[in-house]
């Protein structure tokens, strides 16, 4: 059995209604729903949220209502802390639930083609605990990343004393730099009972982390600038 579970909370003070604001006709929210819909292995459809207006979004994809608890619908919850009580909640319902498929409501950059792709990463290789979407941003690599000292200048993010190639502005010298762009996590579940034995920071996605490459631009919405971007994504994913 494998579920789909779509998380995001009411009262987003950042950027106010990210989760239900239109774009292209349908609500953010919207775009994950059908994808998961329209996946040829997804069985059932859940919402995990503490508000009715995305719940009521999500009983339009059938999607069943896990009501969050207060103590992770407040500013301090951690997003890993409402999927493991997703988890539970659904196994109790489903001692066959085998991947658990989450999305995010403020997050539309993601289709059924990645959803299935992963899946199937998962049957062939039994070494991995979870497939995720990401994009390469190499720009973003972590030899060019900044942090202030004490004084205030800036110094290296990270010591370059750990990398094994020559640090050089040349941004072909740099790895190639993946970020989880918020698209898709596929877990194992087994990997959902003890998530303290997990990579950080991102512990609901296990040790052993597959990836699946999709164009920069996507990513969970949470500034004004991120939405001409998402539209750009989904333009070029010709999702609409």
């Amino acid at each position: 059995m494998i579920a789909s579970v779509i998380f995001g909370r009411g009262g987003s003070k950042g950027l106010p209604g990210k989760n239900t604001m239109s774009i292209f006709g349908k609500k953010v929210m919207e775009y994950p729903l059908i994808a998961c819909s329209k996946s040829q292995y997804v069985n059932k459809l859940y919402v995990s949220t503490d508000s009715d207006e995305i719940a009521d979004v999500g009983l339009l994809y059938n999607c069943s209502y896990i009501k969050r608890p207060d103590e992770l619908s407040n500013d301090q919850a951690l997003l890993q802390d409402a999927i493991v009580h997703a988890y539970h909640t659904i196994k109790k319902e489903n001692n066959d639930l085998k991947y658990l498929v989450i999305t995010m409501c403020n997050a539309p950059n993601i289709t059924k083609q990645a959803i299935d792709q992963g899946i199937e990463m998962l049957n062939n290789n039994s070494e991995l605990d979870s497939v995720i979407t990401v994009a390469n941003y190499d720009m973003f690599a972590p030899e060019r990343a900044r942090t202030t000292d004490k004084n205030g200048h800036l110094q290296p993010y990270v010591p370059f004393s750990v990398f094994n190639e020559e640090v050089t502005c040349d941004r072909k010298s740099h790895k190639p730099t993946f970020f989880a762009d918020g698209g898709m996590t596929i877990v194992r579940v087994e990997s959902l009972d003890d998530i303290s034995k997990n990579l950080l920071p991102f512990q609901w996605m296990g040790n052993n982390i597959g990836h699946i490459e999709q164009l920069p631009g996507g990513g969970d919405i949470d500034y004004p600038w991120q939405i001409e971007a998402i539209k750009w994504w989904l333009k070029e994913n010709k999702i609409v």
